[in-house]
């Protein structure tokens, strides 16, 4: 005898999307809307509705709610109640203790309103056992973690986290396609505006990361002389008077991106002058053209440096600071950086980069 169980959680008046999936050897169907969610199972043996409501398939199908409706509909979810009921016998049971509750700051309201193809997000995340997530499905989670963060220090830590995400999908995609002998452009929407004007590949990423100039330097030179650079970077931004909402400016404002925010952050010198999608990269007493643009190197190697910092505990958290301390004017600049790009990239971009993983293990 088969025995039919439903939870509803919160409000489940409205109308509601619904969804199938296979949970061990049971079908699950769940509906979710953006006030409350409901599960509904079979099973061939009978449960309490105590050990129904503490099941690990309950515990997975609501995880699985959360998300769809934070996907769906931009809610971040709280418990309320929960009813429980066996469905042959009518029996119910209301629960109110907290068993589920949600990690972003219950205050956070992040609008994930442009991701591209919802429907495929939600299926993946139904379908998909959450220890074999893709990196995409990581960045966006830690996206939206930091998008509800008020300090500095973990909106940085999150954003960094997001996107080493997106550079690890796009460095898989640019991978497959040159063992595969395919020409990238035919994936040309996948790769492009990686920061501005494609110029921000796996191979410039490479190049950054390993302190390629035009002149061939072993990587210890370079790489002990590069961070030194990206001090004397953090010593001007911190004694320049601008805001976050100057920065936001910057990148709308019309004209070349790396010009604005040199005359902004009082950094003229070090773009190089024929060309000011390239640097002036001091090294001793000579100057040398990084094949990176300012923006570039603002968001990517001076983050890359702060994450080697604050990670491996180079240097402390600061518990207390200043409103001109060079670490946290440094933060400030580089998570309008980091959020201005995944605003502008991971929402519309991760369902590509699911499907592109999905087209990749099926060919």
């Amino acid at each position: 005898m088969k025995h039919t169980y439903l939870v509803g959680i919160n409000d489940i008046s409205e109308k509601m999307e619904s969804f199938q999936y296979n949970y061990q050897k049971m079908v699950v169907q769940i509906g979710v809307s953006s006030k409350g969610f409901t599960i509904i199972y079979q099973t061939g043996t009978s449960k309490s509705l105590n050990e129904v409501w503490e099941s690990n398939i309950v515990e997975d199908a609501t995880r699985k709610c959360m998300l769809i409706q934070l996907i769906l509909f931009g809610n971040n979810p709280a418990f309320e109640k929960a009813i429980v009921m066996e469905n042959d016998t009518r029996e119910s049971k209301t629960f109110y203790s907290q068993r589920f509750f949600g990690l972003i700051d219950s205050d956070s309201n992040v609008d994930l309103t442009p991701i591209k193809d919802k429907s495929f997000i939600t299926n993946y995340l139904i379908s998909t056992v959450q220890s074999n997530y893709e990196s995409g499905i990581a960045a966006l989670f830690s996206y939206i973690f930091a998008k509800s963060k008020k300090s500095e220090e973990e909106k940085f830590t999150y954003y960094w986290r997001a996107f080493n995400g997106l550079y690890s999908s796009l460095a898989k995609e640019d991978n497959y396609h040159r063992n595969t002998n395919k020409d990238l452009d035919t994936e040309k929407s996948m790769i492009q505006n990686w920061i501005y004007n494609n110029e921000f590949t796996s191979d410039s990423v490479s190049k950054l990361f390993n302190r390629k100039v035009d002149k061939e330097l072993s990587f210890e030179d370079v790489n002990r002389k590069f961070r030194r650079f990206g001090y004397i970077i953090r010593g001007k931004i911190a004694q320049t008077n601008w805001t976050q909402q100057d920065i936001y400016n910057a990148l709308k404002a019309p004209g070349n991106t790396n010009t604005n925010l040199a005359q902004l952050l009082n950094l003229k010198d070090f773009l190089y002058p024929q060309d000011n999608s390239k640097m002036w990269v001091p090294i001793d007493d000579k100057k040398y053209i990084a094949h990176i643009s300012l923006y570039s190197f603002l968001m990517a190697e001076l983050a890359y440096q702060m994450r080697c910092d604050y990670f491996h505990a180079r240097k402390p958290i600061l518990l207390y600071t200043t409103a001109t301390n060079q670490s946290i004017r440094s933060l400030k600049l580089v998570n309008v950086l980091l959020e201005n790009y995944l605003d502008n990239n991971i929402l519309r971009s991760v369902s590509e980069k699911i499907d592109f993983d999905r087209n990749t293990v099926e060919k």
